[in-house]
């Protein structure tokens, strides 16, 4: 098989030896829910980041405008979808901290603000980095 993609095939490598390193954390440590759920995220991005990196036809160029309007709808609706989503679930977490005054329920809530203002920062930085290059 030949490499049509080198910077997924080193991310995807890098994201696998992680993987691992947090399995080896786990069998020196014990069991624990972080390093299992990042051991198999990191498992799966990296795999998944091979895949891709071998397959030529999974970048292929769109053929036509219709399909570049497709696509980038799509991504909208998504964008929209999941900060929408994360805040709504966010601000309902935050009433059941207020109701409840779980650490657990707040905790949750600022993680859900952070990948919702992880997102925008993402937004705003490839806004920022295309409208200097077109």
């Amino acid at each position: 098989m030949k490499i049509y993609y080198k910077k997924s095939f080193i991310s995807g490598v890098f994201s696998l030896l992680l993987g691992v390193a947090c399995g080896g954390l786990m069998v020196v440590r014990g069991f624990e829910i972080k390093l299992l759920v990042g051991l198999l995220l990191l498992l799966v991005l990296g795999g998944v980041d091979i895949l891709w990196s071998l397959s030529r036809d999974s970048r292929a160029s769109r053929g036509d405008e219709r399909d570049r309007l497709i696509c980038e709808t799509s991504a909208w609706r998504a964008y929209g979808l999941l900060t929408n989503g994360c805040f709504f679930v966010s601000l309902v977490l935050l009433v059941g901290y207020a109701i409840f005054r779980s650490p657990m329920l707040l905790t949750a809530a600022l993680t859900l603000d952070g990948v919702v203002l992880a997102a925008f920062l993402l937004l705003l930085g490839t806004n920022l980095f295309y409208e200097k290059r077109m």
